[in-house]
Parts: structure tokens; sequence; C-alpha cells
């Protein structure tokens, strides 16, 4: 069985979303590999802005 479909499907809140929007788009698949990659890694099942926020927090951003 491949990664991609062991891997838990996250569900993005539409506050996320449009956070992620803002971000040039020629970056946008990168950041949202991190981000989800930092939700798993920590058990979450749901991207909200708070996820967001601590991942920049982490990051020192």
């Amino acid at each position: 069985m491949a990664a991609a479909e062991t891997e838990v499907a996250l569900h993005w809140s539409p506050e996320a979303l449009t956070r992620l929007e803002a971000i040039p788009p020629y970056i946008q698949p990168m950041v949202k590999r991190n981000i989800e990659d930092y939700a798993r890694d920590r058990g979450l099942s749901e991207i909200n802005e708070g996820v967001m926020d601590a991942m920049k927090g982490q990051l020192g951003m």
C-alpha cells in the first residue's frame, strides 16, 4: 500500500483555506503539505487558524 493511501484525510476550516489562498500560488502546495504534516504529526484531523498559528509560532514567525 502506498504511503498516500494510508494518510488520514484532513478537514480544512473555511477560515484556514482563506488564509492558505492568501499565500502566493506558487508556494501554496508546499505550505499546505507542511501544515498537513504538522497536523498529522500531532494527531489532528482538522486544520484551522489555531493550527496554522501554532505552526507559525514554532517556526519563529
